[in-house]
């Protein structure tokens, strides 16, 4: 195909003249479902951004990579969903060049930075199972926001070509077709998008689970405690006769250990000594001192929830995408199902932070005034 520029600009009365040609509002389910959904998740991605920005506490180099994904899903909330509900009622663009390029760049560029967010949670937690003292020494605040920009930077590198062709050379005519970008113009970009900036990452996030779940499993194995009863002798001073206690010792495959004496039983628990946890971050040192146990990590929780809620509600729309590709499918209403799946899935995304993350659910309660439980 030839290079011509965009016929997409016209003058003021043929503009006007086209205008009037457009049919609309048409309501039905799907633009009414689009409606909810993004005023549900502008409003808790967008609580869980100030909670993550105003809560010291929530700032953890791990909780960095969720600030990743509720910046993107609600910006993609914010620009995409609007413009999707105005596709859905209209059959022509009215609102502009201006907002079709801004739209177009949020379902092109800001999507896949979503799918890219979702990748870099499970690459963390790869490398932390995996290689874990590396994931000790090295692994910071700064580091995750550097990992976090490379991922948006490789989307831009592998997109933005695309869309700024889809500018300037074959972009359709607004107000007599919706606004989108004509990626049939352009097959062979449109299918390395599709595969570098969709399918991989869906690819990333369900085939590197069952790896750490297995890793994770061995290594909680390794450190399962193993109890070992001997007998220690008590000499006393005087007349009292020496006594024999029983003492249960309860070692691990790492050598630190903390006693605890109750009456004639001594139990001595020799327990991790390998320092901070790599799922959890640095340990909270006073409760430590306080005799506290230290909090389980809950990333593996979120990994588990993220990679099923990804697992309904990607698949589809990848699927359909990829396949369309290289033949001519026919499925508006799979489609449409598929749109509204990978939708529902910015508002499953902080939702699943608040069930999982009690200091997330603390600064909720303390903001709505409920008393903690």
């Amino acid at each position: 195909m030839s290079i011509t520029p965009s016929p997409s600009v016209m003058n003021a009365s043929e503009l006007a003249h086209q205008l009037a040609l457009i049919k609309g509002p048409n309501w039905s389910p799907i633009p009414a479902f689009f409606m909810v959904v993004c005023m549900l998740a502008l409003a808790s991605n967008g609580a869980v951004m100030v909670a993550f920005m105003t809560q010291r506490s929530l700032r953890t180099p791990f909780n960095v990579y969720l600030m990743n994904l509720v910046t993107a899903n609600f910006l993609h909330a914010a620009i995409e969903n609007p413009a999707e509900i105005v596709n859905e009622l209209y059959s022509g663009w009215w609102l502009g060049d201006g907002y079709c390029t801004l739209f177009i760049y949020s379902k092109y560029l800001i999507k896949p930075w979503v799918c890219s967010s979702h990748a870099l949670i499970t690459t963390n937690r790869i490398w932390a199972i995996l290689w874990p003292h590396s994931y000790r020494q090295t692994h910071s605040r700064r580091v995750a926001f550097l990992v976090c920009f490379g991922g948006f930077l490789y989307v831009h590198i592998i997109d933005l070509p695309g869309f700024i062709l889809d500018l300037l050379y074959y972009r359709l005519p607004l107000v007599t077709h919706v606004c989108f970008l004509n990626y049939n113009a352009q097959p062979e970009w449109s299918l390395a998008a599709q595969l570098l900036c969709y399918d991989i990452f869906l690819f990333v996030v369900l085939f590197a689970y069952p790896i750490i779940w297995w890793k994770r499993h061995q290594r909680n194995k390794a450190m399962a405690p193993k109890r070992i009863q001997v007998s220690v002798i008590t000499k006393k001073v005087g007349p009292v006769p020496a006594t024999t206690r029983s003492v249960t010792r309860t070692t691990t495959d790492e050598g630190r250990s903390a006693t605890r004496t109750d009456g004639e039983t001594a139990t001595v628990v020799e327990e991790d000594s390998g320092g901070d946890d790599p799922e959890e971050g640095p340990r909270d040192r006073s409760k430590l001192k306080a005799g506290g146990a230290r909090p389980k990590s809950k990333a593996f929780l979120i990994l588990t929830m993220l990679t099923l809620s990804l697992l309904v509600c990607w698949t589809p729309m990848m699927t359909f995408y990829t396949i369309t590709n290289w033949v001519v499918v026919h499925g508006d209403e799979f489609l449409e199902v598929s749109l509204a799946l990978f939708a529902i899935q910015s508002l499953v995304d902080p939702l699943l932070f608040i069930v999982t993350m009690p200091d997330l659910r603390t600064t909720f309660r303390r903001w709505l005034g409920m008393r903690q439980p």
